[in-house]
């Protein structure tokens, strides 16, 4: 395989009140680069998804002065503005769980139907599942106050994607071990997502 060549590449901070396109490199396309502080510390883009209506979804981790992993969401417009309508403006940020346990990490953002948002992570014992409102807010309806989790059945579960069916089900992929030893893990919630 030819070495991939490499390219100068220069940073511009764009702060979220003075959106201005950018050109990075001659030639190339213009890109905006959009900055969003969601907590006092850390805050981690780990997946993202487009909304049917053009939204832009960013979900990750973001880590509070307690030094807890928590998933933050920020959500966007289609021309790259934060959008205020969504949690306090344009953020969300969710507990582990009811103990409120560490996120590991944010294993993804996807659109559900009805304009619902679901996210997932990873917790110590397995994986947590939110449904969210288009507005930001916890859904009652997805399970006990819009969260799952699951315990796959031992230490070391893990999840990397999450798909939300048009049939209401939302389908969670991951890791558990048996015998020591990695193995594909599939759970899929039938909580209807309407």
């Amino acid at each position: 395989m030819p070495p991939v060549p490499s390219r100068p590449v220069r940073t511009c901070p764009v702060s979220i009140d003075a959106l201005e396109p950018r050109t990075f490199l001659s030639g190339a396309p213009v890109v905006t680069v959009v900055t969003t502080p969601v907590s006092a510390t850390d805050d981690v883009v780990q997946a993202s998804a487009a909304q049917p209506d053009g939204k832009i979804l960013l979900a990750g981790l973001s880590t509070g002065p307690d030094g807890v992993g928590h998933i933050a969401l920020a959500r966007y417009d289609a021309a790259g503005a934060i959008d205020a309508t969504f949690g306090a403006a344009g953020r969300v940020v969710l507990d582990g769980r009811e103990d409120n346990a560490d996120i590991l990490h944010v294993a993804g953002v996807a659109p559900a139907p009805g304009g619902k948002i679901v996210v997932v992570g990873a917790v110590h014992s397995g994986y947590v599942a939110y449904r969210l409102n288009a507005d930001g807010s916890l859904d009652p309806t997805f399970s006990t106050n819009g969260l799952i989790t699951t315990d796959a059945g031992s230490a070391g579960d893990d999840v990397y994607a999450v798909a939300a069916r048009p049939d209401g089900k939302v389908t969670l992929a991951g890791t558990t071990p048996i015998a020591g030893r990695p193995r594909f893990a599939l759970a899929t919630y039938v909580t209807r997502l309407d």
